[in-house]
């Protein structure tokens, strides 16, 4: 199915559809709140994995916790059909989250899903965890992403291009950064959604949700990149 993250009754809450064309209001699968130990005024973010299994991070006493929704299984805690596991718990706040199968990619090779931490490093949440206290590989910092003063990241994938992998942020200053996996060299900007914004002559929807949000995904099958521009409420490829 289609998951996104909206919010019903002031409260962030897992939505479903069927398929991408599946009209109407969508299926609530899960509230951010009903997770175990978290707060009714919480903070929530998703991540969705090509099986169905859904990750969430969401607030939990002063940090982030990171919940597995597993649509198969057995464990103490099921809500909405999902198992519910919290395989990472106490880590920083985390921006964005993105499935991604790295079991072909040398420098990660498993299965598991990227993130942002503290709005500037890029790290890779192993699934399933090893260890009995697991933390995440860090992939770049805000010293490899080569940031700006003030600004942050709002949104990360990983690109494959042949033998090649790839790491591309999307950053507050809508640059889009990619750096090489495996190498030292830092990230280099391949486009700036504002200066094309302003080629291309492209006016503010006067739609979308404000403050401004840039977030990037890619295509497993063709490697090709795309962002979206919440406040111009655009699609580039």
């Amino acid at each position: 199915g289609y998951f996104c993250l909206d919010t019903i009754a002031g409260t962030p809450t897992v939505v479903r559809w069927p398929t991408p064309s599946s009209r109407g209001a969508g299926e609530p699968v899960v509230r951010c709140s009903q997770l175990p130990g978290v707060s009714a005024h919480v903070r929530c973010s998703l991540g969705a994995a090509p099986d169905g299994t859904l990750w969430l991070a969401a607030t939990k006493n002063k940090g982030f916790s990171r919940f597995r929704l597993d649509p198969g299984g057995t464990c103490a805690t099921r809500i909405g059909g999902y198992c519910i596991t919290e395989p990472y718990p106490g880590r920083p706040g985390v921006a964005d989250l993105d499935a991604f199968d790295g079991t072909a990619v040398p420098q990660l090779g498993r299965v598991g899903v990227l993130a942002i931490e503290s709005r500037r490093n890029a790290v890779f949440y192993a699934d399933p965890p090893t260890g009995s206290h697991p933390v995440p590989q860090i992939l770049a910092t805000a010293s490899d992403w080569g940031l700006k003063s003030h600004e942050e990241l709002q949104s990360i994938t990983l690109r494959s291009a042949g033998a090649d992998t790839y790491l591309v942020g999307a950053t507050t200053r809508g640059r889009i950064l990619q750096r090489k996996l495996g190498e030292t060299a830092p990230a280099v900007q391949v486009f700036d959604i504002v200066r094309s914004r302003a080629e291309r002559h492209v006016a503010a929807c006067g739609e979308c949700s404000s403050p401004q949000v840039y977030e990037i995904r890619s295509s497993a099958t063709s490697g090709d990149v795309y962002l979206t521009d919440r406040e111009h409420c655009e699609v580039v490829r």
